[in-house]
């Protein structure tokens, strides 16, 4: 009966352990399983009973099938103890043992094989213990997992790190180097860094603060972030050394890392060399200072210039409204939109009635992409109720792409110039009402330059100290006759006759030179004077007197006339025909005249000034010839009196003059001519006392052979 309990007693503490208990006899039939057993093997104790342990019991050792009755198990029957820990070293289980249940399924265990001794120590049968171990299989293979994971992922960021332009240095708090990546290496210069101690990274390798003299004290700053756990965020330095010569700019950055209890254990270092950035951003700093110059310079130039600028963006919009166009438009930028512009700022046509259409402008048909040159319209508005005549050229304005951006014209305040214009214009319509008029005043012109070189002549033989000089000598001579022989051979005042001759006879040559000089140039006065006559009977036949000429002849020819008259004065004349053709075919006489009227007009402009009181240089006329676009221009230019500006438009009218002895009919003349050859022409003047330039522009088919 003991027995019996001791037995139940055993079976209840068996069937109540977590682990599978296998017992059989000596023979290896099935004589104990517990419940732990029949749920891992599958097989029902009553099932097991009996039967050979072989039988139910199938297990895998390794990679390999090894049924246990095959090796351990028949070990077992003949005595000692196995286990699992025998397959395996000390510290390891082997997790490639698994039980084959009775489904078939896999299951990884753990074992102990003991056998079963009687009183006299025979074998009585074997005790298996089985232990399901899935979970600490599926735990190892997640270990090891993750050990994979991490092992990748550390060779991926080695690897990361190493092909990083940026320099790395991972530090531990004892200041001891646990990683560096190339790139760092390549920033600090020849000498590695993990020979040097970080203390002394500054003075081995030049690390200085951004201002390029203070050097970085690099252990305070490791002392610092190890004893306060902090970071520093692209500090700026500079690194100089025998490597990095020119030096190199960096923005540096300390960082802590944590472990799991958030305490720092190591920091790491990120450098990232800016100096390409630095250069950028000084030569973006330089290049905006320029930009910001250019902008000034633009602005100031738009302020000062006397051209009226305005441009405006696509839709439109003012962008640009210097000063000098709200002076001659007498209004600033106002919001409104192109279709408001003729009407708001008083947009006519020259005609003064005419508003100008809107899409016509020169700004709307720059915003269309269309260009436009030297358009002439009449501004009229309340604050410049006379109104005002102005010039306008416009230009498209394109971004780098050629999409149309916006306008732009330039324009100027002519009403001088159109009211001269339409003074001509009004003095041409007189027709040759006034050709008698014309004629005598040429005449006369060609007269008084007579009357001059005459007068010259006169004034060379009425006091003539050669003559006397002459009569000195022949009475000298007349009181010798008797001994003339004698005096000239030994009398030393006989012997100064013959130079006397010589000498007498040279300058009878020169004063003869000079008097026919006179004679040709008062012979050419009665010739041009015969032109006159000449050149206004053939006016109804056009194309009879015109005919190819030099031009630099033509115009030294009309100073010639007045030569006279420039020598006594004193007047510097000075002709420039290098940008302009040398032959023009024109009407000649007229041409002449003009020029010689162009020439009196300057020479009289000098006398006036001169009578003032105000001439403090040397008198001068200028006449330069060029082209500008279809025109061939001729400037006759003096310092005289020049022009007052209420005159400017009153100079051409016939019988307009402001000397006492003046027709009025040379400029009247001249601007007959000019325009009847389709040409244009307008004096330039600053005013009183600043001289004048009188521009004569003639159109190429008129001018040109």
């Amino acid at each position: 009966m003991a027995n019996t309990a001791s037995h139940e007693q055993l079976s209840s503490i068996l069937n109540g352990v977590g682990d599978a208990v296998i017992a059989t006899d000596r023979n290896g039939l099935i004589t104990f399983m517990n419940p732990v057993a029949e749920t891992l093997t599958g097989w029902e104790k009553e099932e097991g009973a009996g039967k050979q342990i072989a039988d139910i019991l199938n297990v895998n050792v390794g990679d390999s099938a090894n049924p246990i009755e095959n090796t351990y198990l028949i070990k077992a029957l003949q005595g000692g103890s196995i286990s699992a820990e025998g397959l395996s070293s000390a510290s390891e289980v082997d997790y490639n043992t698994c039980l084959i249940a009775k489904s078939g399924r896999e299951i990884p265990i753990d074992y102990n094989i003991t056998p079963i001794k009687d009183d006299e120590e025979n074998h009585a049968g074997i005790v298996i213990t089985l232990r399901d171990i899935t979970k600490y299989k599926t735990r190892e293979d997640g270990s090891n997992r993750t050990i994979s994971e991490l092992r990748h992922q550390t060779q991926l960021m080695e690897t990361v790190f190493n092909s990083m332009y940026d320099g790395i240095a991972v530090l531990s708090l004892t200041n001891d180097i646990l990683f560096l990546n190339p790139s760092i290496q390549q920033i600090f210069g020849p000498e590695p860094l993990n020979v040097t101690p970080p203390s002394k990274w500054t003075e081995t390798h030049g690390v200085f603060y951004s201002d390029e003299k203070t050097p970085v004290p690099f252990h305070q700053i490791i002392s610092a972030l190890t004893a306060q756990g902090g970071a520093i965020i692209e500090q700026e330095v500079f690194v100089r050394n025998k490597n990095q010569a020119e030096g190199i700019h960096l923005k540096a950055s300390a960082l802590p890392l944590f472990d799991e209890n958030q305490e720092v254990v190591a920091y790491v270092y990120v450098v990232h060399d800016i100096t390409k950035d630095k250069i950028a951003a000084i030569q973006l700093e330089k290049a905006m200072q320029e930009l910001q110059n250019q902008v000034q310079l633009t602005d100031t130039i738009f302020g000062s210039m006397g051209d009226g600028v305005i441009a405006a963006d696509a839709s439109g919009a003012f962008t640009i409204f210097n000063p000098s166009a709200e002076k001659i438009l007498g209004i600033g930028p106002i919001d409104t939109t192109p279709e408001k512009w003729s009407e708001v700022f008083g947009f006519f046509f020259p005609d003064r009635v005419t508003l100008f259409p809107a899409d016509e402008l020169p700004l709307a048909r720059a915003l269309k992409g269309e260009a436009s040159d030297n358009v002439e319209m009449f501004v009229r508005n309340p604050k410049v109720p006379e109104g005002v005549f102005i010039n306008v050229s416009g230009r498209p304005l394109h971004d780098e792409d050629s999409t149309k951006k916006g306008g732009v014209i330039v324009f100027r305040d002519v009403t001088h110039r159109a009211i001269a214009e339409e003074a001509l214009k009004q003095a041409f319509a007189y027709g040759r009402l006034e050709i008698v008029e014309t004629i005598l005043h040429n005449i006369g012109n060609a007269i008084n330059s007579v009357t001059v070189g005459i007068n010259v002549l006169q004034e060379n033989l009425a006091d003539n100290d050669l003559l006397d000089h002459f009569f000195a000598f022949a009475d000298a001579v007349k009181a010798h006759q008797e001994d003339w022989v004698e005096y000239i051979k030994n009398d030393p005042q006989g012997q100064q006759v013959l130079p006397f001759i010589i000498a007498v006879a040279a300058d009878f040559t020169d004063q003869n030179k000079e008097v026919v000089e006179t004679l040709e140039r008062v012979s050419e006065k009665v010739s041009h004077i015969t032109d006159i006559i000449r050149t206004q009977k053939s006016a109804s036949q056009p194309n009879v007197m015109r005919k190819n000429i030099n031009l630099q002849e033509a115009i030294l020819s009309a100073v010639k006339l007045q030569q006279d008259s420039i020598d006594k004065r004193g007047i510097q004349v000075d002709i420039n025909c290098k940008n302009a053709p040398e032959k023009i075919r024109i009407h000649e006489s007229q041409f002449h005249q003009m020029l010689v009227n162009l020439v009196k007009n300057s020479i009289e402009a000098i006398d006036e000034l001169a009578r003032s009181g105000g001439f403090n240089e040397t008198p001068a006329i200028a006449v330069q010839a060029y082209t500008s676009e279809d025109f061939l221009c001729l400037d006759v230019i003096d310092n005289g009196i020049g022009i007052a500006p209420e005159n400017l438009k009153l100079i051409f009218s016939a019988g307009y003059t402001t000397k006492e002895s003046g027709t009025g009919l040379g400029l009247h003349s001249s601007a007959n001519f000019v325009i009847g050859s389709g040409g244009k022409i307008y004096p330039l003047s600053e005013g009183i006392g600043n001289g004048t330039t009188m521009r004569i522009m003639l159109r190429y088919s008129s001018v040109i052979p």
